[in-house]
C-alpha cells in the first residue's frame, strides 16, 4: 500500500512539473511575441546633384568673357555631355534587414504624378539625364519588404536654371536643346521644341530611343552637303531615326565665303525656315556634320529672332567647343553674323534679324509660327 502511495505521489509530481513547464513555455512565447518589433520602413530623401553642367561647362557659362572660349574648350575632345541629376535615399528599417528591401524611385514632372517614371534601384540612388533646366521634379521612394509596401514622403528637386540644356544621346555629339535661353523681354525659349546636334551617322539604339521616345522628334533637318552624306554611307532621303521621321535634306556649303550671305545656301536657308514655320513639324532636330557651323548659323537666327540677346548667342555657339570638332571655333563667327544683320532695319537685334529674314524670302506667317512655338 505504501508503495502505491509513493508511485502516485511521483506521478503527481511529474504532472505538476509538466504543467509548470508548459506554462513557462507559453509565457516565454507570449513574451517573445510581444517583444518582436513591428515591420516598418521610413526614408530620408537626398538630392546629391541638381546641376547638369560639368565644372568646366559652368566655368564658361559663368565667365564674364562670354565671347572667348576657356582653356577647357579646345574643340578636340568630347566633353559636351551633361552630368546626371542624382537622387539618393537612406532607409531606416525595423523588424528586418535593409538589404531585403526592393526599391523603386517614382519621379514626375507634376505634383499629381499623372505620368510618372519608375526606376528600380538596388544602390539607393538614381541618375537622371536630359532633364529640362529650371524644372522642378517631384519624387518619392517605394519599398517592398516581405509582401508589404512602404512609401516615403514626396520630395522635390529643382534643376539649376542655366542654359544650355545639353543632352546625352549615345553615339551623337554636341547635342543640346535650343530652349532654356532667356530673352530680352523677360521670357524664356521653350524647351523640347527644337534641338541642335552633330550628325546622326554613329547613333546607337539607346540614343535613338532618347530622340524618338524621350524627346519625341518628328522632323530631322540635315544640313550636310550630298558629298558629306554619301561619304558617310548615308542617304539624302531617309533618316537614321526611321521611316516615321519627316526627313528634310537642306544642304548648306560650309566652305562658302559667308554662310549668312552666300547665294549658294539661300535656297536651303529658305527650306529650313519653311520647316520651322509649320507647327506640325515640331519637335524638330537639325544638324550638319559636327553640329557647329551650319547648325550654329540656324541656331543663331532662330534664337536671335525670338529675342535672345547677344551674350547668349555667343555662349550657345561657343559651347560647341566642348565637343570633338577637329578644331576650336572662335567668337568671330558670331561677331560677323551680328554685323551683317545689323545692316537690316530695327531697333533691337530681334527686329533686325526678322527684317533680314524677310528680305531673304522668309514669310511673316512663318516667322509668327516660329515665335509661337519657341517663345510660347
Amino acid at each position: 500500500m505504501k508503495r502505491i502511495r509513493i508511485i502516485s505521489l511521483f506521478l503527481a509530481l511529474l504532472l505538476l512539473a509538466s504543467a509548470l513547464s508548459a506554462c513557462k513555455a507559453t509565457d516565454e512565447g507570449e513574451q517573445n511575441q510581444a517583444e518582436e518589433p513591428a515591420l516598418s520602413v521610413t526614408y530620408e530623401l537626398l538630392v546629391h546633384s541638381d546641376d547638369p553642367h560639368t565644372e568646366a561647362q559652368r566655368n564658361y557659362l559663368q565667365s564674364k568673357n562670354y565671347d572667348t572660349p576657356t582653356a577647357d574648350m579646345d574643340g578636340k575632345e568630347e566633353h559636351s555631355k551633361p552630368n546626371p541629376i542624382i537622387l539618393k535615399w537612406n532607409p531606416t528599417v525595423v523588424g528586418a534587414r535593409a538589404r531585403e528591401i526592393t526599391e523603386v524611385a517614382v519621379i514626375s514632372e507634376d505634383a499629381t504624378f499623372s505620368d510618372p517614371i519608375r526606376i528600380a534601384s538596388s544602390s539607393r540612388r538614381v541618375e537622371l539625364y536630359n532633364v529640362k533646366v529650371g524644372q522642378t521634379l517631384y519624387w518619392y521612394v517605394e519599398g517592398t519588404l516581405r509582401g508589404e509596401t512602404f512609401k516615403s514622403e514626396i520630395a522635390t528637386v529643382t534643376v539649376v536654371d542655366a542654359a544650355p540644356r545639353n543632352l546625352d544621346v549615345h553615339g551623337v555629339k554636341n547635342c543640346r536643346d535650343l530652349g532654356g535661353w532667356k530673352t530680352a523681354d523677360g521670357g524664356i525659349i521653350q524647351q523640347g521644341k527644337a534641338f541642335r546636334t552633330g550628325g546622326l551617322t554613329g547613333i546607337k539604339s539607346d540614343g535613338e530611343q532618347v530622340l524618338l521616345k524621350d524627346l519625341g522628334i518628328k522632323t530631322e533637318i540635315d544640313l550636310r552637303t550630298e558629298a558629306h552624306v554619301t561619304s558617310q554611307g548615308d542617304s539624302t532621303d531617309k533618316s537614321h531615326l526611321g521611316d516615321k521621321i519627316n526627313y528634310v535634306f537642306a544642304p548648306m556649303d560650309d566652305a562658302a565665303s559667308n554662310l549668312l550671305t552666300d547665294k549658294v545656301n539661300e535656297a536651303s536657308l529658305l527650306k529650313v525656315f519653311e520647316v520651322f514655320g509649320d507647327e506640325a513639324n515640331y519637335p524638330i532636330l537639325f544638324h550638319c556634320n559636327v553640329g557647329t557651323d551650319r547648325t550654329g548659323l540656324v541656331a543663331f537666327l532662330l534664337l536671335g529672332l525670338c529675342g535672345v540677346e547677344e551674350e547668349s548667342l555667343y555662349r550657345d555657339y561657343l559651347f560647341s567647343n566642348f565637343a570633338s570638332l577637329g578644331k576650336q571655333r572662335s567668337g568671330s563667327v558670331i561677331a560677323t553674323y551680328l554685323g551683317i544683320v545689323s545692316e537690316s532695319p530695327g531697333d533691337t537685334l530681334a527686329e533686325q534679324i526678322e527684317n533680314y529674314l524677310l528680305s531673304r524670302g522668309v514669310t511673316a506667317d512663318q516667322i509668327a509660327t516660329i515665335k509661337k512655338m519657341l517663345k510660347g
